[in-house]
């Protein structure tokens, strides 16, 4: 028996199990495309409702990772520098992989890292957003971008908004940053959006800062 989804829920949050039912009962169960987020476990399956996620700041649009972000994409990992702290740089091939991992998280888990565009130039910069596999250290909200954007304020401007975003429509209480001990600039953008150290007693190769929801909103109640 092929089986549907009872949908429970509402706005941005919504309750999805699965249930056998009859074959002319699955158009009318079938969710209209664009209505609803899920908003999963944290290592749970997702049915993501919305294939259009779409936030933006004044200077930034955050959107989904799609396969027209690829050059771009690629471009920014084949760049020693740029991704000396996230894994050091890729060729073709790894870089593809690499966006379809960011890609296909939107799908299996309903929330993932944006591709960030430049709004003044329609080109993309960089990724961030959230990210939350098995046995990563906490639910974080990241970021990385190309070396020739570096200096503009970018990544803080887009993590502020990635924050806001979690804790308002995925439900987050606390967001974590992972990042090198040795990559001052993130940990100067950890500390811009308020976030502090917590002492992890495990790893040598990072660090880890976490921001709160009510310290954020503290912070940046009029900013964002």
């Amino acid at each position: 028996m092929p089986f549907g989804y009872n949908i429970k829920g509402g706005g941005n949050c919504w309750v999805i199990d699965p249930i056998p039912i009859k074959s002319e009962a699955m158009t009318a169960l079938r969710p209209r495309s664009g209505h609803g987020t899920v908003v999963p476990p944290r290592y749970g399956l997702a049915l993501n409702l919305r294939t259009d996620e779409m936030i933006e700041t004044e200077r930034l649009l955050l959107r989904q990772p799609s396969g027209s972000d690829f050059a771009a994409w690629a471009t920014f990992l084949s760049d020693a520098e740029a991704t000396r702290f996230i894994g050091g740089s890729r060729d073709t091939a790894e870089a593809w992989r690499n966006l379809c991992l960011f890609a296909g998280a939107w799908s299996v888990q309903g929330y993932s890292n944006f591709s960030v565009i430049e709004k003044a130039t329609g080109r993309w910069v960089g990724r961030a957003g959230a990210w939350s596999p098995p046995d990563w250290p906490g639910q974080e909200i990241g970021w990385a971008f190309s070396r020739e954007v570096w200096g503009r304020g970018y990544a803080t401007e887009a993590a502020t908004r990635c924050l806001k975003w979690a804790f308002e429509e995925l439900g987050w209480a606390e967001a974590v940053h992972v990042i090198h001990p040795e990559n001052f600039a993130s940990i100067a953008v950890a500390t811009k959006l308020g976030a502090v150290p917590r002492e992890t007693g495990t790893a040598e190769n990072y660090r880890l800062y976490v921001s709160t929801k009510e310290a954020f909103a503290l912070k940046f109640v009029t900013a964002v």
